[in-house]
């Protein structure tokens, strides 16, 4: 009744609600749609409401899928737009490799570390370290890509170069190949299942290729294979369609 009193020193009911609630820790709703809502619900559940460590209970089922992994090892310069594009796109782990060179690997790490929307795993290039490198800065990176596809390679080197390869990369690292010359690639498996350790092979996409890759797995050689996606779109240029129907 006090015409002179100071608003601020007025306290509502709302107010004191409002504060003792916040200094009891007491859950409160203030908005009358959302109690009226809250009421309703009451009457509706049944009389025994589950207690459990979950805030929120839905009417759907949720499934969280895993995120996908791109194996295709890109040969990248620019980690940031490559890793961001990758995550939009649904992968969250790709495998990247780089033709910087390598005396300083571990610039190439911080790089990755600094400029990486989502996981990756970062894989030497032999096109570019010699197996003795390979074998100094496996370290530093997560498994070794042979790609026999460059032109560096010749059917001469190509033998005696994956040998040393797989002799001296450590054997708790994957090494990766990709090749598509059906030799080569029964080469490689051959050399793979003499020193008694797995393989993952690249972009497979011949008839010839998968009738030597199932062989050696009917005789357990333990090697994976990838196809690429859009091998599996036909047409493309290649492969042929029968070749596609039998990826």
């Amino acid at each position: 009744n006090n015409r002179y009193r100071r608003p601020a020193s007025f306290m509502s009911k709302g107010y004191l609600t409002r504060r003792l609630a916040a200094d009891f820790s007491i859950p409160l709703i203030t908005n009358i749609k959302n109690a009226k809502l809250f009421i309703e619900s009451l009457r509706v559940v049944p009389k025994s409401i589950p207690v459990s460590s979950y805030d929120c209970i839905s009417s759907y089922n949720m499934i969280i899928m895993p995120g996908l992994i791109d194996m295709s090892i890109s040969d990248v310069d620019n980690f940031s737009a490559h890793t961001s594009k990758a995550l939009s796109t649904g992968f969250t782990l790709t495998c990247i490799t780089t033709s910087a060179p390598y005396d300083n690997i571990k610039e190439i790490k911080r790089l990755l570390q600094d400029q990486s929307h989502c996981d990756y795993a970062y894989f030497l290039n032999a096109n570019h370290v010699s197996p003795t490198q390979a074998a100094e800065f496996s370290h530093d990176a997560h498994g070794l890509l042979i790609d026999l596809n460059s032109p560096q390679y010749t059917t001469q080197t190509n033998i005696q170069e994956c040998m040393e390869y797989i002799e001296n990369f450590p054997s708790h690292k994957p090494i990766c190949v990709r090749t598509h010359d059906s030799h080569q690639l029964a080469t490689v498996i051959l050399l793979a299942h003499l020193h008694n350790r797995p393989l993952h092979l690249l972009d497979v996409s011949q008839n010839q290729e998968l009738a030597v890759i199932r062989k050696a797995k009917m005789r357990g050689v333990p090697i994976t294979c990838q196809v690429s996606a859009l091998d599996l779109c036909y047409p493309q240029p290649t492969p042929t369609q029968e070749a596609s129907e039998v990826l």
